[in-house]
């Protein structure tokens, strides 16, 4: 969301217009005007504007929201703007992150996208914004009897809303099914399918532009039941005292939304290894008090927060770690039992191959038997004046049985000493060396001789201590033993589970050039910034525009974040130098999940939301398709032939060509040329109008590439002719034969083309791969099943068949 790009996997075809929801404007570019609004929600939350007194407009969030948003403008002259607020967000800091929205491309799949920009970058829409309330909602509706998404934004009056409004009048000014109508007292529109399930609605409400997108009178609902009590409480749980942004999240109804349409299994365990299956509402406070900016979440949960989300419960013993030194950079403490946490939760990691089993299972070994040797607790410091930018690293682990600690090392130095090659090149030859500082043996470790850092290790009382140079471990060894004092940081509070805190104020010895290069890392996206020289411009214009250092040096602070695990919910109170930055840290802690993961040759389409989510649509895809067969079936006493013919024999367009009248696109039906083949001129040009049901949800696939598809052999569904059949004619069971399926990116064929997967000697390797160790197939009866691919080959081939009389067994 943040980058304000909604890519498609195929864009319509140039310069295509509005004309109602069934052609230009149906679902894709009506839902980009509210991804649109949601965009910036995002982006607000990563460069943040203050607010306001925002609790009036928090009163638009509906007490139904699975998720709602809201953040409010800072006027200039408000004169409950704190000191602390003044100071970081002068007027020089305002440019700066007007510059920054600014530079945020808007590449939205809608007729007149570079009217949008210009509005956008050109007419000060993004400054606009940083002054402006803004309230967002969604939650789930049924329509067709599937539950879709609901959407509303709301924005007071003021520049971004004329904006958004222009922007949204302009491209549906071509559109022939707008109605207007009165709601009460207010004039506003509506442009509706042909059928009126869904459509999108927007007009003046006041002095607050809404717009919705779901069901027929979202909006007369919206205005019903907005000014909802449930975000209230939480509200309180995480109050600042001059709140700009909340965001609000109903974590079991989504949950419950989930498990109504099919959780797939993959996302049920990423949910319990998360704890979210327990999770309740969930709030997210940011805004300023008069010590600064601070950020506060709160998570319900029924009982004890479990899996991650309890991975940080304190522990009943007080620990003492070794002191830590006052001029720390960067400080992480924890009293929880990490190890014990840790392997049960890799013990729920699943597994798809047989490789990735073995590591789970020796990772879970591992941490197992450092449970029993080390800990509860961790303390991480990096301190640059203890060793420099390397050595300065260290870790401290407490030792919970000392037999058991000096085992796990001895097995540890073996394994190193076991590795090394005499034979290697000296450059990369590596080296352990054990030696002594005060009678404390040190051991250590090079990786090659050219690496930057030498690993060390010495176990003592105070418990087992790590370091990247051996020159980074005398002065905690010092302060050990007594020969150093400092003045250490507090201990950990008796309900804190975790600690962090970040002095950056050493750091920034040239802080306008440390940010700028910071800014350019964190915003430019290698496959758009540098293959869009325009964008990566703006970009360097959003970097180079930073305030000088001496505006940095005085707003620098050191940042906090502390975890406290509760009998209900987990809290999470943070402060920092600069808005946003929070969400840095939880973008740099996620990229070294997926690092782990990746090391660990894990799936991660099983442990991501996203990819569950992605599944979830799949599956809902293969459902549409089977029901529309099955619609198919009913009008013509069969189902459709793999592909149409001409006269003479020849194969036009394809299966999925002729289900789109039951697909809700008739329109898009009735523009192919049903006596040309998919590949002429006229037909050729609406392969990239590629319905969102024939999309692989997740995968980057060419523009028109579809993975569904049906298996053409002799005996199944579609023989070899590719004649369509009759239900009668499928005498092993419609619960038991494959209709269609979901197959990988080797099988993946143009939708329009009638083309198929005819099996060779490999099936599986046609089939399985996308989307973790197996596949998804929609059967004859309309259900969809996950295929695992270390099913046996025979129960396979026997749910192909239709009239093969094999018995089937699913796992």
């Amino acid at each position: 969301m943040v980058g304000l790009r909604t890519r498609a996997c195929a864009k319509a075809a140039a310069g295509r217009s509005a004309s109602g929801l069934s052609g230009g404007m149906h679902r894709r570019s009506a839902s980009r005007l509210v991804v649109l609004g949601a965009s910036l929600i995002g982006a607000s939350l990563l460069l943040p504007t203050v607010a306001a007194a925002q609790g009036d407009f928090r009163s638009w969030l509906p007490d139904e929201h699975l998720f709602g948003a809201v953040w409010a403008g800072r006027p200039s002259d408000d004169p409950s703007i704190t000191a602390a607020e003044r100071r970081v967000l002068d007027d020089e800091a305002f440019r700066f992150y007007g510059t920054i929205l600014s530079a945020i491309p808007i590449d939205l799949d809608l007729p007149k996208p570079e009217r949008v920009a210009e509005m956008w970058q050109g007419e000060g829409g993004a400054r606009a914004l940083l002054e402006t309330r803004v309230a967002f909602y969604m939650r789930p509706v049924e329509i067709d009897m599937r539950s879709r998404p609901a959407a509303g934004i709301a924005i007071e009056r003021g520049k971004f809303a004329e904006a958004f409004e222009m922007a949204l009048r302009e491209n549906l000014q071509d559109a022939n099914r707008l109605e207007r109508f009165r709601l009460g007292e207010h004039k506003v529109s509506r442009l509706a399918e042909a059928n009126g399930d869904k459509a999108i609605e927007f007009g003046w409400i006041g002095e607050v532009f809404c717009l919705t997108y779901g069901g027929r009178d979202e909006l007369a609902w919206w205005l019903e039941r907005r000014d909802g009590d449930a975000w209230k409480a939480l509200a309180e749980r995480t109050r600042v005292d001059r709140p700009w942004g909340t965001v609000s999240l109903d974590a079991a109804g989504a949950v419950t939304l989930l498990n109504e349409q099919g959780m797939p299994g993959d996302l049920e365990r990423m949910l319990r290894l998360t704890g979210l299956d327990r999770a309740g509402r969930a709030m997210w406070q940011v805004g300023f008090d008069d010590q600064g900016y601070r950020s506060r979440m709160f998570i319900e949960s029924q009982g004890a927060p479990a899996g991650l989300l309890g991975l940080f419960r304190p522990g009943t013993e007080p620990i003492e770690f070794p002191p830590i030194a006052a001029d720390s950079l960067l400080t992480v403490t924890t009293g929880s039992d990490l190890f014990a946490g840790l392997s049960s939760l890799a013990a729920e990691l699943p597994a798809g191959s047989a490789s990735a089993e073995r590591n789970r299972n020796e990772l879970v070994e591992t941490l197992e038997r450092y449970g029993r040797a080390f800990g509860p607790g961790l303390s991480f410091r990096y301190a640059p004046n203890d060793g420099g930018w390397f050595g300065g690293a260290s870790v401290v682990m407490p030792i919970r049985d000392p037999a058991q600690a000096r085992e796990q090392l001895e097995r540890i130095e073996a394994d190193l000493i076991e590795g090394i090659d005499p034979n290697a090149p000296f450059w990369n030859r590596m080296r352990f060396a054990r030696s002594s500082y005060h009678d404390h043996p040190v051991s250590r470790f090079t990786m090659s001789t050219s690496a930057p850092f030498e690993l060390a290790w010495v176990s003592t009382d105070a418990g087992l201590l790590l370091g990247l140079e051996p020159t980074g471990l005398k002065p905690v060894l010092d302060r050990i033993d007594g020969r150093r004092q400092d003045i250490a940081r507090a201990p950990l509070g008796d309900d804190e589970g975790l600690r962090m805190q970040l002095d950056l104020r050493q750091l920034l010895t040239t802080p306008a050039g440390v940010l700028r290069f910071a800014l350019l890392a964190i915003m430019v996206d290698s496959r758009r910034g540098f293959g869009d020289p325009e964008y990566f411009e703006r970009l360097l214009a959003a970097a180079t525009s930073l305030p000088d250092g001496a505006w940095i040096e005085r707003i620098i602070s050191e940042d906090s974040l502390s975890i406290t695990t509760l009998d209900d919910g987990l809290a999470i109170d943070g402060r920092f130098s600069l808005p946003g930055s929070e969400v840095a840290l939880v973008g740099g802690s996620l990229m070294m999940v997926g690092i782990a993961i990746d090391e660990l040759d894990l799936d991660p389409l099983s442990l991501l939301v996203p990819a569950g989510m992605q599944r979830t649509q799949a599956m809902n895809n293969l459902k549409q398709i089977g029901l529309a067969m099955h619609n198919y079936h009913d009008t013509f006493n069969r189902f459709p032939d793999a592909a149409t013919k001409d006269a003479r024999g020849k194969s036009l367009l394809s299966w999925r060509v002729q289900l789109l009248p039951y697909l809700d696109q008739a329109a898009l039906y009735d523009r192919f040329r049903h006596d040309e083949p998919w590949d002429s001129e006229h037909n050729l040009a609406l392969l990239e109008q590629m319905p969102d049901v024939f999309r692989a949800p997740g995968v980057d696939l060419e523009p028109g590439m579809t993975p569904y598809v049906v298996i053409r052999q002799q005996g199944a569904l579609y023989d070899e002719d590719g004649v369509g059949v009759r239900l009668a004619a499928i005498t092993d069971g419609t619960s038991n034969t494959i209709m269609a399926v979901e197959a990988n990116g080797i099988s993946v064929v143009p939708w329009t083309r009638p083309d198929d997967l005819v099996p060779d000697m490999e099936l599986l390797s046609q089939l399985a791969g996308l989307r973790g160790d197996g596949f998804l197939v929609v059967m004859a009866d309309g259900a969809v099943r996950w295929i695992d691919a270390g099913t046996d080959m025979s129960m396979i081939e026997a749910m192909i068949t239709r009239a093969g009389g094999e018995v089937v067994n699913f796992p």
